[in-house]
């Protein structure tokens, strides 16, 4: 009995240690692919790309009126956003990754988002635009939108703070297409 006991021990060990492994192995290659898009050391590849990211933000604002409603989003947008927040394999379709500008940045670091990074966005910012949520009451934020045909983007402002994130969409091919995303916590 003591040696069913002690074989019983010995598999249930080498079983977990097995699964520690594995687990390890797997936190490391994720960790890898997200430094796929950690910016080189040099600040100026870094101010390059909020250079970029600045051109592209006013290039979807130039010629289009501020707005602080969403009632002229077009329900073809409408649409597009439920299947763009809830649906993983359609929105990483519905990136356009060669004009794609993507940014998340903290006080420490930022990171460039692309094809092989792209974490999946479920922030219901249509709601969020007019609602904010419980964390963040409407009234804290001054939230804009600039619509026409071809584009679409939204600026989220906190009241004295500043942009904290913004999100642009182009029509390409009758197809609404993200091709700006950035983001902020800093």
């Amino acid at each position: 009995m003591k040696l069913k006991i002690t074989y019983l021990i010995f598999v249930i060990l080498f079983i977990s240690c097995s699964n520690k492994n594995e687990t390890k192995k797997s936190t490391e290659r994720d960790r890898n692919n997200l430094e796929i898009a950690k910016p080189s050391a040099s600040k100026d590849h870094e101010a390059e790309k909020y250079k970029e990211l600045d051109a592209k933000a006013n290039w979807f604002k130039h010629g289009i009126e501020k707005q602080s409603t969403l009632e002229n989003l077009p329900q073809s947008f409408l649409d597009f956003c439920n299947n763009f927040i809830t649906d993983s394999i359609f929105q990483k379709k519905h990136i356009y990754f060669d004009k794609f500008i993507g940014e998340s940045g903290d006080c420490e670091e930022t990171l460039f988002y692309n094809e092989k990074n792209w974490l999946f966005l479920n922030w219901d910012f249509i709601t969020f635009f007019t609602v904010g949520d419980e964390n963040e009451p409407i009234e804290n934020w001054n939230n804009t939108v600039y619509i026409n045909d071809d584009r679409i983007f939204f600026e989220f402002e906190i009241k004295e703070v500043g942009v904290v994130c913004q999100i642009g969409f182009e029509n390409i091919k009758n197809k609404w297409e993200l091709t700006l995303y950035y983001e902020s916590s800093c």
